[in-house]
């Protein structure tokens, strides 16, 4: 069977987070089983560390390593802060353009799925859409939970760990089950996103950053949100399938010691 559906995501400095979603992905994602869908990280300026860990495990990875721009020239080019962001989305793009699939879905390295996860956003995938899960959050302590104030598709707020460590998988598995329900709304969060590769490329990928403002510190528009934008100008717009849950740490890596 040929790929059908690449499924992507970043890493640079925990060994913890890439064996917690590479667990759990090949856990909830039969597709991965069938090979009708394929998974791979991209190591994102990975330390030594995890590159070895990722080449000891046999799990599949993509190294890009980019260059590090001053936040002088990244605001020459257009971009705000944070620096880093730069690079995150130079990975995405880069997690796009290696994909076999004709589906890409987007994840981050601190999320948890559950049963059926990907089978419903592929139901609900269309020519029109692009479709994202419905994200579970434990709330963090500096940014809080996920919120969508335009169209009330925020996180839904549910402690059930907020790490691998003490992440309590049987319990979110038992809420997932009654918490999830046939129903699609307008908006919601950017990851996981599932979408056609092709759609991605039509529209110059993510751009390389945050757009600036007057300055480097002033953001006037999110990558992510800049890259949704330009999907709906090309007729895709932005659903969330309330049947396909998935849980969210928030700044795994980033908080991770």
């Amino acid at each position: 069977m040929s790929v059908k559906i690449s499924i992507s995501s970043l890493i640079y400095k925990s060994t913890k987070y890439a064996d917690f979603v590479y667990n759990s992905i090949y856990k909830y994602t039969p597709e991965l089983q069938t090979g009708e869908a394929e998974f791979y990280f991209i190591a994102n300026d990975a330390t030594e560390q995890v590159i070895n860990h990722l080449e000891n495990k046999k799990y599949k990875y993509y190294i890009n390593n980019n260059k590090h721009y001053t936040e002088e020239e990244l605001f020459k080019m257009g971009y705000g802060c944070p620096e880093y962001m730069n690079r995150v989305y130079k990975s995405y793009n880069e997690a796009i353009k290696k994909a076999s699939g004709e589906i890409i879905v987007l994840i981050n390295s601190d999320m948890g799925f559950s049963k059926d996860w990907l089978k419903n956003l592929l139901v609900n995938l269309n020519e029109n859409v692009i479709v994202v899960g419905k994200l579970i959050e434990p709330g963090h302590p500096k940014f809080g939970v996920f919120s969508d104030s335009l169209n009330g598709t925020g996180a839904y707020q549910k402690n059930l760990g907020n790490s691998p460590d003490n992440f309590r998988e049987d319990e979110f598995q038992k809420f997932a089950e009654t918490f999830k329900k046939d129903l699609i709304t307008k908006g919601g969060a950017y990851m996981p996103c599932c979408l056609y590769k092709k759609h991605a490329i039509d529209v110059g990928l993510y751009p390389e950053g945050n757009l600036a403002g007057v300055n480097f510190n002033n953001v006037i528009e999110f990558g992510d949100i800049f890259f949704f934008r330009k999907l709906k100008e090309k007729g895709i717009n932005h659903f969330t399938c309330w049947n396909s849950i998935i849980y969210h740490f928030k700044e795994g890596e980033k908080d991770d010691k």
